[in-house]
């Protein structure tokens, strides 16, 4: 298995961060969030009910969480619908 990697950069005040197979394949599918109005964007590429890459533009702070969920291979099946929300709305759904 190929170990994940995560990049975060920050040009001329906009963020970036990308971590593990951003781009996907046959066996995969996207979620994706866009809010040109806030200047954001977050793909997600999900696998057999995994995060296998992601990437964020403009609001990168769940970046670790989403680079966690990937290398622990978390089963996101129950998260899914609030996934792109993030880990604190994710969390308060789990309790």
């Amino acid at each position: 298995m190929q170990r994940a990697t995560a990049t975060k950069l920050k040009v001329t005040g906009v963020e970036l961060y990308s971590a593990g197979d951003f781009i996907g394949g046959p066996d995969s599918e996207d979620l994706v969030l866009r809010d040109p109005r806030r200047g954001v964007y977050k793909r997600l590429v999900i696998e057999e009910n995994r995060v296998v890459g992601a990437v964020l533009y403009g609001d990168v702070k769940e970046g670790a969480w989403y680079f966690e969920l990937i290398q622990n291979r978390t089963d996101i099946s129950s998260l899914r619908s609030q996934l792109l929300f993030g880990k604190a709305l994710c969390e308060t759904q789990a309790a």
